[in-house]
């Protein structure tokens, strides 16, 4: 593919020609429903566009450099051939009898260039042992083909992850621009049609449940993330060895917080531990109260003895003062004075001026 017009002025009109050419080649080879990828340096090839847009975009930004030096794959360029279209040198024939589901079309759609069947007649390459990457894609590529689970025939895993994919996005971009939730996904992968017709009665049933108690639940509150995920949770049951439905492999319960979780299984000697460690903490705690309780009645009756013996001390006082005084008085008028006033004068008078 001759890519040097990407190099001249983006306004002179033999970059504008070329471009027209450019974008219309890819609409024939590489076209989907009439959108391509666009390779301007803001997308690289990151999503697909309507061909006005890709025109503007070469024309505003121009070609991504890296792409521009790379074979432009995306848009129809075929890969150089060579001897080793695998990339892995020396991959022995793998003999791999499963049923074909279409791999080696989308191999072919993918890479631009023919493939043979895995069990091709063709002489192979003297055996040698395979490197880990090629063993690795021949194991992905045995797994793609098994079924969903065993006794269902209708379709591969690869088929049911492609069928998936192609329906979060097809959400994302028609109608809320982002990805279902968990409750729209099962209603999403479980009808058919326009009308969304549940697949079975169990479905169906699932379906009428999840329904009845969003309505339910819209009642009283506002059913968010979180309380779709309860909900989801009350019908479908919690989610399990930290797997998180209808997210993909490779998710995880710390991935999605949200979600209700099973509460795993302990041996009966965990269980026992833990309802003696739990019984030692009740036990330690109570005495700890009994401990407060008792501390603060002491402290009580600490104060109630301190304030009782204040009173005695005031009334032994009080009763010693008064029986001082009468004393006093029986003394002074048994030396014949009315009382003690007259007995401080006549003292007076006896130590003359002299006296203190």
């Amino acid at each position: 593919m001759d890519k040097d017009w990407v190099k001249l002025d983006r306004n002179c009109p033999q970059y504008r020609l070329a471009l027209s050419n450019f974008i219309a080649n890819s609409i024939r080879v590489a076209g989907h429903d009439g959108d391509i990828k666009c390779p301007c340096k803001k997308c690289y090839n990151t999503s697909w566009e309507m061909p006005g847009v890709v025109r503007k975009h070469m024309i505003v930004y121009g070609m991504d450099k890296v792409y521009h030096n790379d074979v432009c794959r995306e848009h129809g360029e075929p890969l150089q051939q060579h001897n080793n279209p695998t990339g892995f040198p020396n991959i022995p024939p793998f003999e791999i009898n499963i049923p074909d589901c279409g791999m080696l079309d989308m191999l072919n759609d993918a890479f631009h260039e023919e493939h043979t069947s895995i069990n091709s007649d063709v002489e192979p390459d003297p055996p040698s042992e395979p490197t880990p990457e090629a063993a690795n894609f021949f194991n992905l590529l045995k797994e793609a083909n098994m079924d969903i689970y065993p006794g269902c025939t209708r379709m591969k895993k690869l088929d049911f992850l492609v069928h998936v994919f192609k329906i979060k996005c097809l959400y994302k971009r028609q109608e809320h621009g982002h990805e279902p939730d968990m409750l729209t996904m099962f209603v999403l992968t479980h009808t058919r049609g326009v009308d969304k017709i549940p697949v079975d009665a169990e479905s169906e049933r699932v379906i009428a449940l999840l329904k009845k108690i969003i309505e339910r639940e819209l009642l009283s509150v506002v059913v968010d993330d979180q309380e779709m995920m309860k909900i989801y949770s009350e019908v479908l049951g919690p989610e399990k060895n930290n797997r998180v439905r209808g997210y993909g492999s490779g998710i995880t319960w710390a991935d999605v917080p949200s979600i209700v979780t099973e509460k795993r299984g302990l041996s009966s000697e965990v269980q026992t531990l833990r309802a003696n460690y739990e019984s030692a903490v009740r036990r330690a705690d109570s005495a700890i109260l009994e401990m407060q309780r008792l501390r603060d009645e002491q402290d009580k009756i600490r104060e109630d003895n301190i304030a009782a013996m204040a009173r005695q001390k005031a009334e032994l006082d009080a009763t010693f003062q008064a029986k001082v005084v009468m004393e006093m008085n029986k003394a002074i008028q048994s030396a014949g004075f009315a009382d003690l006033a007259s007995a401080l004068a006549a003292l007076r008078n006896v130590a003359g001026p002299q006296g203190v």
